[in-house]
């Protein structure tokens, strides 16, 4: 299932002769149904390691991504080591699966996804990697499925959101054994 319905690129520095695994990432695209070993990706666009003849031959209205990897692994390193604290990457900020890749194998571990999309995405591509459900305000059934997936780690800003979690949650499974 392809979970990124826009095009990708990737311009991880030096050409990898045709391979797509960078620093054991595998950045490969799966566009449409079309497996390209290539990271450099789009539709309407030649490979290229060029950022100037993608702008000059794109014509479409989509957005494009550019990703560096090396660079997006070498700043969760710098982060992770300098950070006394726990790290968690908010999904939101960037979900393409190259990036969640990447900054897996830097290290990151902990998780901050705010929908049921993004954890059903983070569990498909990271599946070791811890979540936080961090919504200030969830629906019962995001709770209830990401519950279900394994979360334990819930953000709430309300006496009210908490009360809902914990029916969703705890109070839900208590009941099964009191019954």
């Amino acid at each position: 299932m392809n979970t990124t319905p826009f095009n990708t690129l990737s311009f991880p520095g030096k050409k990898q002769s045709g391979d797509s695994v960078v620093n054991g990432v595998d950045l490969s695209v799966n566009f449409a149904g079309i497996k390209a070993p290539n990271p450099f990706w789009l539709a309407s666009a030649p490979p290229t390691d060029k950022a100037y003849n993608v702008v000059r031959a794109y014509e479409g209205d989509d957005a494009i991504f550019v990703l560096y990897p090396k660079k997006i692994a070498a700043a969760a390193r710098t982060f992770l080591n300098g950070f006394p604290g726990k790290v968690l990457y908010a999904v939101k900020a960037n979900p393409h699966p190259a990036v969640l890749k990447t900054l897996w194998t830097s290290g990151v571990r902990n998780f901050d996804v705010a929908s049921t999309r993004e954890v059903d995405l983070v569990q498909s591509v990271v599946p070791g990697a811890k979540l936080f459900f961090m919504h200030p305000v969830k629906s019962r059934a995001a709770i209830r499925h990401a519950y279900d997936c394994g979360v334990r780690d819930f953000s709430f800003d309300t006496a009210d959101e908490l009360q809902k979690m914990l029916e969703v949650t705890v109070y839900r499974y208590e009941s099964r054994r009191v019954a």
